[in-house]
């Protein structure tokens, strides 16, 4: 039974993947890994007064995770939607996200504390696999909090990335951990990360329950894909717009694109979601 369980880990791992996947530097953004500590220009007027509301300094965020973070890259789109003109803060991103990682195997991997030690984040982003805190919650906490410690220890904000529920009719929910439906599955996966957020001071970045709301005031926009798991275009347009409000403590700018093919009538309905999650 427990090697049965175990298997299950290779749901929603994907078959990509990425052993490290820097995304693209947002237009005009910081790229000296100055992260949150980097001051931006310009703080004084011509007759030297203090400029009383300075643009906020870039950010530069790095994702630990699996194929929840790489499928339809989420960092490039993160960092494309910072670089909307007129908008502040730049984001600029880096990803390491092999597909089915835990944050065990992360811990133990060659490559996330060392990337961490490294500094120059604003953000460190830990994304577990996708049933990892609800079937081996000890481990997952044990793990999370070390890599919050990691974070902070050099100089950056922790950030939990809080993952959603399978889609109904998921044979995970014939396993008595994973709560029976998509709405238990919810309220364990967001427990566990709210938890490790507050344990570790850090930033909780609700992904799972925006999805829970658009999935019930939006039901015809599909977050996942076929397979119940992944996100498809508009599962990742969503978290995009969620990190984004997180991070930034912003609304989206109302002047981005709207990538991924996601019509623009969905997009606006995401983003009022996003926001109104983050508030």
């Amino acid at each position: 039974m427990r090697s049965a369980l175990l298997g299950l880990f290779c749901l929603g791992c994907g078959a990509a993947s990425v052993a490290e996947a820097p995304s693209p530097n947002a237009a005009g953004g910081s790229d000296d890994g100055g992260g949150a500590s980097a001051s931006a220009e310009g703080g004084a007027d011509v007759g030297g007064a203090v400029d009383a509301n300075p643009p906020p300094p870039d950010l530069r965020v790095l994702f630990i995770g699996n194929s929840y973070t790489f499928v339809n890259d989420l960092p490039k789109e993160l960092s494309a939607l910072a670089a909307t003109p007129g908008a502040a803060p730049r984001i600029t991103t880096q990803m390491i996200a092999p597909g089915g990682a835990t944050l065990a195997s992360h811990w133990n991997g060659a490559e996330a504390q060392a990337a961490i030690a490294k500094g120059g984040f604003s953000h460190v982003v830990m994304q577990g696999q996708s049933v990892e805190p609800l079937l081996q919650p000890t481990v997952f906490e044990d793990y999370a909090l070390k890599f919050g410690a990691a974070a902070i220890a050099a100089g950056a904000a922790p950030a939990y990335f809080q993952t959603w529920a399978r889609a109904p009719g998921d044979a995970v929910y014939a396993e008595k951990w994973s709560g029976g439906t998509p709405s238990a599955m919810q309220d364990g996966l967001s427990s566990e990360y709210q938890k490790m957020a507050s344990a570790s001071k850090g930033v909780l970045v609700k992904v799972g329950e925006a999805w829970r709301v658009a999935l019930r005031d939006h039901p015809s926009i599909a977050l996942h894909q076929s397979d119940g798991s992944h996100p498809s275009a508009a599962g990742t347009l969503l978290a995009v717009y969620t990190f984004y409000t997180a991070l930034t403590g912003r609304d989206v700018p109302r002047a981005a694109a709207v990538p991924l093919g996601v019509a623009p009538a969905d997009a606006s309905a995401l983003r009022a979601v996003a926001e109104s999650v983050a508030r």
